[in-house]
């Protein structure tokens, strides 16, 4: 399954994603997000998707993004602390394993 994230994704527009994501999860599968058409994001969006992942991981559901963060959303991940240590399961995901530069 695939999910689309698009627009602005802040405190206030999360709720409805929070909900596709537990049933998403929930269903059980793969499960890829697509998160290349966010205009904007903040810390909110960022802790969502990482309770997603370890819900997912204990789930036995495989959580993956459908392209490395990029953009004000990278901008976000790398403030959170996210990204570093490189080898962090967190810096993985949000990378696609791609090397934190």
């Amino acid at each position: 399954m695939a999910i689309a994230i698009t627009g602005r994704q802040d405190l206030r527009t999360i709720g409805a994603l929070q909900g596709a994501l537990a049933d998403a999860i929930g269903a059980g599968g793969d499960l890829a997000l697509d998160l290349g058409g966010i205009e904007s994001a903040d810390l909110a969006f960022v802790q969502l998707i990482e309770s997603a992942r370890r819900e997912a991981e204990r789930a036995g559901v495989r959580l993956a993004l459908a392209a490395p963060a990029q953009g004000a959303l990278r901008e976000v991940i790398e403030q959170a602390g996210l990204l570093m240590p490189p080898d962090r399961p967190e810096a993985a995901f949000w990378t696609c394993g791609d090397a934190v530069q």
